[in-house]
């Protein structure tokens, strides 16, 4: 037996709605636009901030460490800095660019900290700012405006493309990526020094990787770290890294967000990882040294003095904001 349904819609109220999804497509038809918005397009503000918390929560991308693109350059004409995703796309490489990317610079022109304060607000809240232990995006957007890795990628790219502690993007054509895919020798910049003013060198990239491999330190990238080898630092400012077996991946190791290189001076000294002062106030070679740190809520940072671009960062402070309900949220920012 079928039973019979009475539409809960009054046959003109039926009608009504028929036209009111009708109308859309006539609009589009005619190159119209239905869709409204009631966020106007902000002009850049020194310090601009998130409107909201759903769009500061965006995560930010895993390959060219948005945050940290964010504060080093300053923002386009026009654009405001919104969201973490938002900035990377625009200040890395525009779409359609082809690879690879030489480097993220300012103008020669700028003026380091120009840019005031920028304000960041994201949805969880850091609580450690070692990303070799990071538990989530939250403590690598955080880091990394303190720790760097060799390269990285921009949102289009399938292999590193932008080098950061590296010279140069190893390649088959520069006989710095062996063609059977068994080692990877990186060429290092020189002239790069921590944050305390001790230089960076190949031996940093050696103890990287020894310290995420060893069992104690509680590393959280093993699976990147153990396709290697051995590393061997072949001068200052060139380390050879050797594969277990012939791999495509060869650029997981010290590439991106889980391929910050620690500093061995700070950290040999440390046996008990949980104990490390590091992990709160790291010491690193980015374009901000942290100045306040309360895991679970913010993170503030100050630029580098002695960050080897003399021009960046383009802001003078960080403030990162995150954790909370929306209410509390948008009063932080």
């Amino acid at each position: 037996m079928r039973a019979k349904f009475r539409s809960p819609v009054p046959r003109p109220l039926g009608l009504l709605a028929v036209l009111c999804m009708a109308l859309p497509l006539a609009l589009a038809a005619c190159g119209g636009t239905t869709t409204a918005t009631n966020t106007p397009a902000g002009k850049a503000t020194t310090g601009s901030a998130p409107t909201s918390a759903s769009s500061a929560a965006t995560t930010a991308p895993t390959t060219a460490s948005s945050a940290n693109t964010a504060a080093t350059q300053p923002p386009a004409s026009g654009s405001a800095v919104s969201s973490a995703s938002g900035s990377a796309t625009s200040a890395t490489k525009p779409a359609g660019t082809a690879n690879p990317v030489t480097n993220l610079t300012l103008p020669a022109d700028s003026k380091r900290g120009a840019g005031g304060t920028l304000r960041l607000l994201w949805w969880q809240a850091p609580t450690v700012l070692n990303s070799q232990i990071a538990q989530g995006t939250k403590d690598y957007d955080a880091s990394r405006l303190v720790e760097e890795p060799l390269a990285t990628l921009t949102n289009s790219a399938v292999t590193p493309d932008v080098p950061v502690l590296a010279k140069e993007i190893p390649s088959t054509a520069n006989g710095e990526l062996a063609a059977d895919g068994t080692s990877v020798t990186w060429k290092l910049k020189s002239g790069v020094v921590w944050s305390d003013g001790q230089p960076f060198t190949a031996d940093d990239v050696v103890f990287t990787w020894k310290w995420e491999m060893d069992p104690k330190n509680g590393g959280t990238n093993v699976t990147h770290y153990d396709l290697i080898k051995d590393a061997t630092a072949i001068d200052p400012t060139t380390v050879k890294i050797t594969f277990n077996a012939p791999t495509p991946v060869w650029y997981l190791p010290f590439v991106g967000s889980e391929g910050a290189v620690l500093p061995q001076h700070i950290l040999k000294d440390c046996p008990i990882v949980a104990q490390c002062a590091y992990n709160q106030k790291p010491i690193g070679t980015g374009p901000f040294v942290v100045t306040d740190f309360a895991p679970g809520d913010h993170v503030s940072y100050v630029a580098n003095d002695k960050f080897r671009e003399p021009n960046a960062p383009w802001y003078a402070k960080v403030d990162l904001k995150g954790g909370g309900d929306a209410v509390t949220a948008v009063k932080a920012v």
